[in-house]
């Protein structure tokens, strides 16, 4: 009798190391995927004010996003922006977050969202970009300058 319960003990420590490893291992690829989002976005905003040529941007953008807003129109867009901001001088903050399930069964879509306060040369303006993890990478879904000088 008691060897029977020995196994079912070992069976039972077994099983719940096997749970905490799972749950491990999904918190960390839950993190990882969360900071290469937030990551993406810092750089593709810096490249996209501080180069004449949104290389990152493009680069990194969902397909349909580029039908929707084609490059020559986006590049038209950031320039246009810059003329009525001044260049880029610094990151006042960034908010959002990547909203990755920690267990997933289904090989779904992520979906992360930032807002990054910018102060540029003549005045503050917010970036808004919305990314889509698919197929192994983070692709830009949504991009947008917010300043009360682009209302004009």
């Amino acid at each position: 009798m008691l060897k029977g319960s020995r196994k079912i003990t070992a069976l039972a420590c077994l099983f719940l190391l096997v749970v905490i490893v799972i749950f491990a291992w999904a918190i960390i690829r839950t993190n990882r995927l969360g900071a290469s989002a937030q990551e993406l976005a810092l750089q593709v905003v810096e490249d996209a004010f501080s180069e004449d040529y949104p290389t990152l941007l493009i680069e990194n953008s969902h397909p349909d996003f580029l039908v929707e807003l084609p490059v020559e129109l986006l590049v038209r867009y950031l320039s246009g922006i810059n003329r009525r901001t001044g260049p880029l001088e610094s990151l006042k903050s960034i908010r959002g977050n990547a909203e990755i399930p920690l267990i997933s069964f289904t090989q779904s879509e992520y979906f992360a969202s930032y807002e990054l306060e910018l102060i540029f040369r003549d005045t503050p303006a917010d970036v808004q970009i919305e990314l889509q993890f698919t197929e192994g990478q983070w692709l830009i879904i949504s991009f947008e300058a917010v300043a009360d000088v682009l209302a004009n």
